[in-house]
């Protein structure tokens, strides 16, 4: 192949797409992504969502790149040795793995919807939470860390927001528009 027909050739937006599902697609690791939860993207059987998108609850999120990525797995377990048993034991930190994963990732959240019918926003670099309480009551708590929205999430979403985290999960462009993002 010569030189001019290198430099013609163009990634095109289908092979874009194919390297991307396949993962080996690079990316910005600046970047910041949206991420709705799979409860609030449900729809019912005439393709209406089942939770109004006013009510979604949006995380904005940034992955770890490849070497925060390969530390954290480090980190996510240990060995050691009993000398008296002669046997080794492995120790995984899913839980601590997971906190970390979700304390470096999460940049803002909107709307989380308490069980008590409370709302919980967050932003990160606000260092901001503000708790809307079901009568509309707003308080703000200045200086606030993303461990404030951490402990109220369940063991399922603080999962699914990790692998999201993980794996970059973007939202294609229509599930976005259809969420009014």
């Amino acid at each position: 192949m010569s030189e001019s027909q290198k430099r013609d050739l163009v990634l095109t937006e289908e092979m874009r797409i194919k390297l991307r599902e396949a993962g080996a697609l690079g990316f910005n690791v600046e970047d910041k992504f949206f991420y709705i939860p799979e409860a609030y993207r449900e729809k019912d059987d005439n393709g209406n969502f089942k939770i109004p998108k006013e009510l979604c609850c949006v995380f904005i999120l940034k992955s770890k790149d490849g070497l925060e990525a390969a530390e954290a797995e480090d980190n996510a377990g240990y060995m050691t040795y009993d000398t008296k048993q002669k046997e080794s034991k492995m120790f995984l930190q899913s839980g601590k793995s997971r906190v970390q994963n979700l304390v470096e990732g999460i940049l803002q959240v909107k709307n989380l919807y308490c069980e008590d019918g409370s709302k919980v926003d967050f932003d990160k670099e606000k260092k901001m939470l503000t708790i809307t309480d079901k009568e509309g009551r707003i308080k703000n708590q200045p200086g606030a860390h993303v461990n404030a929205v951490i402990k109220r999430m369940k063991t399922g979403l603080q999962l699914e927001i990790a692998n999201a985290i993980n794996e970059r999960k973007i939202l294609t462009e229509e599930e976005l528009r259809g969420l009014g993002y």
